[in-house]
C-alpha cells in the first residue's frame, strides 16, 4: 500500500500522480537514489579490500628484506655447499669418468676448472678453497674432490682430480693397466693421435691425483718405457751428468716463467737463454761418454728435452716480441708436459 507524501490519500502502485492534491509521486528517484547507494556501498568495499591486500603485499616484502640484510652469508654458504655437493665431488671408479675423462680430451679443464682462471673467477665460481696438497708440481688449491694450480702468471696452468682413498689396484681394475708405470706415477697413452695423455700420482698405494694433460711426445714416451736402466749397466759419472743436466732442464725453465707480471718477462727469458749455453755444453760431454746402447738411448732422450725447452723458449719470445697470447699459452701448455716428463724420467732412471 503506497501513500500520497503530501496530503497521505492513498495511491495505486504505478500512479504517477495523487488523485486528491496532485502531487508529483517520486517512485522513479526513490529507487534511483536507492540504487546508488547500494552500488556506492559495494565500491567502498571494494576499495578497502584493495587496500587491505596492498598492505599484507607490503608487510610480507618487508619482512623478506629484513630476512635477507639479516642474513646474507646463509645464502652466500648454501650456494658454496651446493657447489661443494656437486662439481666438487668426482668418482674415478665410475663409467662415466673412464668415458669422459680418461677416454676424452679434457687438456683445456674438467668440470667448470679451466686453464688461464684467475683464483679470483675460480672463487667466485666456486666459492673458497679445501685447503692445499702438495704435488710434485708445487701447492695444488683444492676443491672437493678437484684441484688447481696456478702458473707463474697467477691464473691455473694445470686442473687436477684429486680422489679420495682409491688404491692403485682399484684404479687399475676400472681402467686397465696403465702404459707406463714408475713408484710414483702411472701414464695412460695407448693412442699418439689423441692429443692428450693422463699423468697420475701415487703413493703408498693410492692414487693422489689424476691429469688429462697435453700429450706427451711419443719418442719420449717410448724411451721412458724402455728404460728399464740398472746402475750396474752405466758409468757413476755418466750417471751423475745425465741427472745433473736433466736438473738443468728444470731450472732454466724455472727462471723463464719466474717473471713476477710480463713487464718483468723479458728479463726472465734473457736469464734463461743465458743458462742454456753452460748447460748444453754439460750434454754435449754426456753425449762423448755415451759408448753402449743403453747410454745412447738416454742421451737422445735429453736431446729430446733440450728441443722441447727450445720451443718453449721460442714461444716466449714470441710473447714479449709480439705480444702474441697464444703463443704464451702454447708455452705454459708445452712446459707442464715438458714437468710431466721430467718427473717421470727422475723417477725411472737410476739415482
Amino acid at each position: 500500500m503506497r501513500y500520497c507524501p503530501n496530503c497521505g490519500e492513498e495511491v495505486e502502485k504505478g500512479q504517477l500522480y495523487c488523485s486528491n492534491c496532485g502531487t508529483m509521486l517520486n517512485e522513479t528517484h526513490t529507487q534511483n537514489s536507492r540504487r546508488n547507494r547500494k552500488q556506492n556501498t559495494g565500491k567502498a568495499w571494494i576499495i578497502i579490500a584493495a587496500v587491505l591486500v596492498a598492505l599484507i603485499t607490503a608487510a610480507i616484502a618487508i619482512y623478506f628484506l629484513f630476512t635477507f640484510l639479516k642474513n646474507p652469508s646463509d645464502t652466500s654458504r648454501n650456494n658454496t655447499n651446493h657447489y661443494e655437493n656437486t662439481i666438487g665431488k668426482v668418482d674415478v671408479l665410475s663409467k662415466e669418468f673412464s668415458e669422459n675423462f680418461m677416454n676424452q680430451d679434457n687438456t683445456g679443464g674438467y668440470k667448470g676448472f679451466e686453464l688461464g682462471m684467475s683464483p679470483q673467477e675460480i672463487k667466485h665460481k666456486f666459492g673458497n678453497e679445501d685447503g692445499t696438497v702438495e704435488l710434485g708440481i708445487g701447492k695444488v688449491h683444492k676443491y672437493g674432490d678437484m684441484g688447481v694450480y696456478y702458473g707463474s702468471d697467477n691464473t691455473v696452468s694445470s686442473v687436477y682430480v684429486l680422489p679420495d682413498n682409491v688404491t692403485v689396484d682399484e684404479f687399475k681394475k676400472v681402467h686397465g693397466e696403465p702404459t707406463k708405470q714408475t713408484d710414483e706415477q702411472m701414464i695412460y697413452d695407448d693412442n699418439p693421435d689423441n692429443g692428450f695423455t693422463i699423468f697420475i700420482n701415487h703413493k703408498d698405494g693410492k692414487i693422489q691425483s689424476v691429469e688429462n694433460t697435453f700429450q706427451m711426445d711419443t719418442s719420449s714416451l717410448d724411451q721412458i718405457k724402455s728404460s728399464n736402466n740398472s746402475a750396474q749397466n752405466l758409468n757413476e759419472k755418466f750417471t751423475r751428468d745425465v741427472l745433473n743436466y736433466s736438473d738443468g732442464i728444470s731450472k732454466i725453465m724455472n727462471t723463464a716463467f719466474s717473471a713476477v707480471d710480463y713487464t718483468d718477462q723479458p728479463e726472465s727469458l734473457a736469464e734463461a737463454r743465458s743458462m742454456t749455453d753452460s748447460w748444453d755444453g754439460l750434454l754435449n760431454d754426456i753425449e762423448n761418454q755415451a759408448d753402449t746402447d743403453e747410454e745412447q738411448k738416454i742421451v737422445e732422450q735429453l736431446q729430446g728435452f733440450k728441443n722441447e725447452r727450445n720451443e718453449i723458449l721460442d714461444d716466449i719470445e714470441q710473447f714479449v716480441d709480439n705480444h702474441d697470447s697464444e703463443a704464451w699459452h702454447n708455452a705454459q701448455k708445452k712446459n707442464v708436459s715438458l714437468d710431466e716428463e721430467l718427473k717421470a724420467f727422475f723417477d725411472e732412471f737410476p739415482n
